[in-house]
């Protein structure tokens, strides 16, 4: 049996032991339905209105009807005949186990812990992205980059962590040291946990809950940028804040082999676009205009509009948890990629900019006609 199985079928027994149960009063605290891609129905798989989201969450639906298969005799020794209530209890404890186990060495699983349900989630770091704006348009500016500590809101949640003490044999939760330039917690301020580097669709998937647009600097939308007409495209992760670094670095290189202006070798070009410097004024102009294009075509394509979503999001009152979350992860993704419409064309705008300055510099005031004077 698999680890995982092996928790959530112990999980089970808790549970149907009932009020005498050491554990009763735990098991009761916690939900009733939990909000996994793998629990949502095919309607609400369909309004992520991503083909690649709704793959995912289709596969974790599909993934948790073979695992039950797998030990459906045992589901059913410990909460009864019907298959049906026994696939639903088992649904539940698995996606407990998903959302709410916390790693330990002595058990691949890892362990239920009443304590770390009380903390809420905080996003990881942003990754390092490169600003595009105002970096020249060949070679390396070694201050182009952003950091966490840059983006750093007042407001925002500072997370913690938590990992297994061996000197106490127990799990401990604490306020993570921050790094230098970053506020430390203050007095009577809530202190979050950050579970990892997740995306807001793998938030979905292993826990349930998407952050609101924005909110998740690990947030990105995989992005389909042609090349070369529709056959040749490369793939370019828009994060929240900008574009990932080699994704971003192999467009660059793919819009500069093209060119025959650009002389370099594909090993120099690999060298300075991998530093995040920019592969020359025509090559950075044709590639972020291709990125504006993509981005602009993906947000073309979704059946709503980002406007619709929100004001959707604001009206809401009854419906589904999962609906709701779908729209909202969804609102998200477009938050994302009409920020990449924008930053690609003030880029492709700097780079026209240059292009412009660069043809007057070239005109001789020699060859600069006067008007006649009038008679």
């Amino acid at each position: 049996m698999k680890p995982t199985d092996e928790l959530a079928l112990k999980l089970l027994r808790h549970r149907c032991a009932g009020a005498s149960d050491a554990f009763a009063p735990y098991v009761a605290s916690m939900p009733a339905r939990y909000n996994l891609l793998q629990t949502w129905s095919e309607e609400e798989r369909a309004a992520l209105q991503d083909a690649r989201a709704e793959t995912t969450a289709k596969r974790a639906s599909e993934a948790l009807r073979k695992a039950f298969e797998d030990v459906k005799k045992e589901v059913v020794d410990i909460v009864g005949e019907d298959e049906r209530e026994a696939f639903a209890l088992y649904e539940w404890a698995r996606a407990t186990v998903s959302s709410r186990a916390v790693s330990v060495p002595f058990h691949e699983a890892g362990a239920l812990c009443p304590m770390g349900d009380m903390f809420n989630y905080a996003p990881h770091d942003p990754p390092i992205l490169i600003d595009v704006l105002g970096a020249p348009a060949f070679g390396v500016n070694e201050g182009n980059t952003t950091s966490a500590s840059s983006r750093e809101v007042a407001t925002d949640p500072i997370p913690g962590d938590g990992a297994w003490d061996e000197e106490s044999k127990t799990f401990a939760f604490r306020a993570a040291r921050q790094p230098d330039g970053r506020r430390s917690i203050a007095a009577d301020e809530e202190i979050f946990v950050c579970y990892g580097e997740y995306t807001n669709l793998e938030l979905l998937e292993f826990y349930g809950f998407t952050l609101g647009p924005n909110e998740n600097p690990q947030d990105y939308y995989a992005l389909d940028v042609p090349v070369d007409g529709a056959e040749t495209t490369t793939s370019l992760k828009v994060f929240v804040g900008g574009f990932d670094w080699d994704d971003l670095a192999d467009a660059r290189i793919a819009f500069a082999k093209k060119r025959s202006s650009v002389r370099m070798n594909e090993k120099e070009m690999r060298d300075v676009a991998r530093r995040g410097g920019a592969l020359g004024r025509d090559a950075e102009r044709e590639a972020f205009a291709a990125i504006r294009d993509a981005a602009a075509a993906r947000l073309l394509s979704f059946p709503t509009t980002a406007k619709s979503d929100e004001e959707t999001l604001l009206g809401w009152k009854d419906g589904s948890e999962n609906l709701k979350l779908a729209i909202t992860w969804r609102l998200g993704i477009k938050r994302i990629l009409q920020g990449a419409y924008k930053l690609a064309e003030a880029r492709r705008v700097e780079m026209e900019d240059v292009a412009t300055s660069a043809a007057f510099a070239k005109i001789s005031l020699a060859h600069v006609s006067t008007p006649r004077e009038r008679r």
